[in-house]
């Protein structure tokens, strides 16, 4: 049978080994990819014949369905708010009604919502309705973290905004400085740039410090029942 001590070490380093588990976990789950808008309807850039009935944004992974976490906005050229309603999140969608028909011209929609691992993502996308001519397209603000089905029009080809890159991560560097970007969308942050969201390392920290604290008074229980049966042989 093992000496009390030696059984105590073991029990210390099984202890130090769950609790280095869990740190690594909390670490990876901070630092996973946010999840990242894949098709939006209108695509980015498109030009559509009518006003569409409904504006929908597709996720690679389920957004979080949290009551004042999702925003939409649609604005017109002159940057007013046309639509600045609660859309409605279902599963990886996230869609938005238009119930009054867009008159011809252009329009650009500002959306964030919060991804799967808690951080909140935000972008936008720009399209026309009728005879819409690409300068015009090109004259709003270029959008930021668009999806893989993004227009890239040859006017701003040259300034790297391509459907691909629009995909990833260099898309946040897409005009950073836009003055017109609406404060409640982008106050939280700019982009994926801002980092991991505090609320989702606190989340985190309080998962591991809650594991910590079960193995501890686990161990302690573990080892008073050990050494109570060693006092008594």
């Amino acid at each position: 049978m093992l000496k009390p001590t030696k059984r105590k070490n073991k029990v210390l380093t099984a202890v130090v080994a769950l609790l280095a588990a869990a740190l690594v976990g909390s670490g990876a789950t901070a630092a996973h990819a946010h999840d990242q808008l894949v098709v939006s309807d209108p695509a980015h850039n498109s030009v559509v014949d009518q006003s569409p009935e409904q504006l929908t944004l597709t996720f690679n992974n389920q957004i979080l369905d949290v009551e004042g976490a999702s925003i939409l906005e649609l604005r017109d050229s002159a940057d007013k708010v046309l639509i600045d309603a609660v859309p409605k999140v279902s599963g990886t969608d996230l869609t938005q009604a238009v119930s009054d028909p867009l008159a011809e011209g252009v329009y650009r929609v500002v959306w964030r919502v919060v991804s799967s691992d808690g951080h909140p993502i935000e972008g936008s996308f720009n399209f026309g309705v009728g005879k819409v001519s690409e300068s015009d397209l090109t004259a709003l603000p270029k959008g930021r973290n668009l999806a893989s089905n993004a227009i890239t029009l040859d006017s701003q080809a040259s300034g790297g905004d391509s459907a691909d890159s629009s995909a990833s991560d260099s898309a946040d560097s897409a005009d950073s400085s836009d003055s017109t970007k609406p404060q409640d969308v982008y106050a939280i942050g700019e982009g994926e740039d801002a980092g991991i969201n505090a609320g989702g390392v606190l989340l985190a920290s309080f998962g591991v410090l809650a594991l910590a604290a079960i193995i501890t008074v686990t161990v302690i229980w573990w080892m008073r029942q050990n050494r109570s049966n060693d006092t008594k042989n």
